[in-house]
């Protein structure tokens, strides 16, 4: 949980996270359960590592750090009694594929720009620009027979991948944030205060999958300080990537992203995990409490971010 993987695509860290992965996919009992061939999983992550770009921090560094922080989810905390293994699985894989082929550029920039995936996700009348860009990346690349570990599994498993594959990466576009918190805090709130998780239901378990993803996904504000202000770093240095991509195309440069107006980093990540991620972990907790633990993360992180505030 504290390995440090944060690392530009360059940097030499960056060429170990490939064979990282394929140890996760043995330490999680993937490769026997679904006999999937080692060579093709190699070849399969450094095809996703290849389709990844060089961003400051939509590249590969944060695919594989979510993708072992839900292999961690799963195991140390203890998540993978709300789901069956297929479930499971499917939900490592989606982690790798998550962000693939992401620009550094937001939804809104996307669609205020024009640029061809805008374009196309305006006029299919669809809303999740790169969310949609990412399933269809993934589709193509485990539809090469050369890359598909999916192989060996049977047409219902198949499916099923599919659909979770394609229904947790689409839940990770932020402007949908809302509804899943809002649907896990009516599931606990109906309930008057006595919520007991049914593993039975598939809506429960739905839903704890898209928590689950979404809990990974933004997971850099709950890991140990040090870490989680390498990320805050990246986060911020994107941000700007696209503030300077505005002013070029003469479009309105969005007040965070504009770096000649940049706030404090301590002052930006208090107010995420005060608008955002404090409430959010603190529902996943509620809705699955074994991963009562990240709360404690996020808070600890929280005061260390205020200390720093108050001292520059």
């Amino acid at each position: 949980y504290q390995r440090r993987v944060h690392g530009t695509p360059k940097s030499p860290q960056h060429d170990k996270l490939v064979p990282l992965t394929v140890q996760l996919f043995h330490q999680m009992g993937f490769m026997s359960k679904y006999n999937i061939n080692e060579d093709t999983l190699y070849q399969l992550v450094e095809s996703i590592k290849s389709n990844y770009r060089d961003v400051p921090y939509h590249n590969f560094s944060h695919a594989f750090d979510v993708t072992q922080t839900m292999c961690v989810y799963l195991t140390q905390g203890n998540a993978s009694q709300y789901l069956t293994e297929i479930e499971a699985f499917a939900l490592v894989v989606a982690c790798l594929f998550h962000d693939i082929g992401h620009m550094g550029l937001n939804n809104a920039f996307h669609l205020k720009a024009e640029t061809p995936l805008g374009i196309l996700t305006k006029v299919s009348g669809a809303k999740s620009v790169l969310e949609l860009h990412h399933c269809k990346l993934a589709i193509e690349l485990l539809g090469n027979p050369e890359l598909d570990i999916f192989c060996e599994l049977e047409e219902s498993e198949l499916t099923q991948c599919y659909k979770i594959l394609m229904d947790v990466i689409l839940a990770t576009d932020m402007a949908r944030h809302d509804d899943y918190v809002n649907e896990a805090r009516g599931l606990i709130e109906d309930q008057g205060g006595y919520y007991e998780y049914n593993f039975e239901n598939e809506d429960h378990r739905r839903l704890a999958r898209i928590l689950l993803m979404k809990a990974a996904d933004i997971s850099n504000i709950i890991k140990p300080f040090e870490i989680s202000r390498r990320w805050g770093e990246a986060v911020m240095e994107e941000f700007y990537y696209q503030g300077d991509k505005e002013r070029q195309n003469k479009m309105p440069v969005t007040p965070m992203f504009d770096r000649t107006a940049s706030k404090k980093l301590a002052d930006t990540q208090i107010g995420f995990i005060d608008y955002v991620g404090l409430n959010y972990f603190s529902t996943v907790a509620e809705f699955l409490p074994s991963l009562s633990f990240t709360v404690e993360g996020i808070r600890s992180n929280r005061n260390q971010w205020q200390t720093l505030s108050t001292s520059s």
